[in-house]
């Protein structure tokens, strides 16, 4: 569903700042329903920048699709369910939810020798901090950084392309997980890795330990 289709929000209008939005997966067939619809797909995605003050995700199969495009949380993001960005974004969450839901970076296949740098959190927040990050490129070869130290609360998972983290302390409370041809560059001389569970790279290129 497009986000910024008035006709896809329960109040005729696209979410505005100062709006508290919930996104579920799907509307019930009972809600569906009295709607006169048969279903409702509610999977957004963004087609222009959008700015909330808070962002309720509500179930595990949610996702939310950037597209590209940046998104502001000025207050709480409860994340149930999946982010979905390409990794060109700005994403400013000044209290993001650091118990449930993923972030899963894709690409974009537009200059892929030219990093992507993953900025999360308001600017004044360090570290940056995910419960779950997925980096899943499935195009073009790209390369993922950050742009501060990283606090990962749940699991770290890299599956497609390369995440560098080399110039950044970061710290995963559950596990790693590298595989297919993804790689993951390690904290360099003097920074901090730090891995709460298992660190598994059966086909994966681990570099820089």
């Amino acid at each position: 569903a497009n986000w910024d289709n008035p006709y896809n929000w329960d109040l005729g209008v696209v979410p505005q700042a100062g709006d508290n939005v919930i996104i579920r997966s799907a509307l019930l067939p009972a809600e569906a329903a009295a709607e006169g619809l048969a279903s409702i797909n509610a999977q957004p995605h963004l087609t222009t920048s959008a700015n909330v003050a808070a962002l309720t995700m509500r179930e595990s199969s949610t996702t939310l699709t950037l597209d590209g495009h940046d998104l502001t949380v000025t207050g709480v993001l409860t994340n149930n369910g999946n982010i979905i960005a390409r990794g060109s974004e700005v994403i400013r969450i000044t209290t993001p939810d650091i118990h449930h839901g993923t972030f899963t970076y894709l690409g974009n296949d537009v200059s892929p020798g030219t990093p992507k740098v993953l900025k999360l959190s308001d600017p004044s927040v360090d570290p940056i901090q995910y419960y779950n990050l997925v980096i899943a490129d499935t195009g073009a070869a790209e390369t993922f950084t950050l742009d501060t130290d990283a606090a990962i609360y749940g699991s770290l998972t890299v599956s497609g392309g390369s995440l560098d983290l080399a110039s950044w302390n970061t710290e995963v409370d559950g596990g790693v997980y590298l595989s297919g041809s993804a790689t993951l560059t390690a904290p360099g001389t003097g920074l901090t890795f730090k891995v709460g569970a298992v660190f598994a790279h059966p086909t994966g290129s681990p570099t820089a330990f």
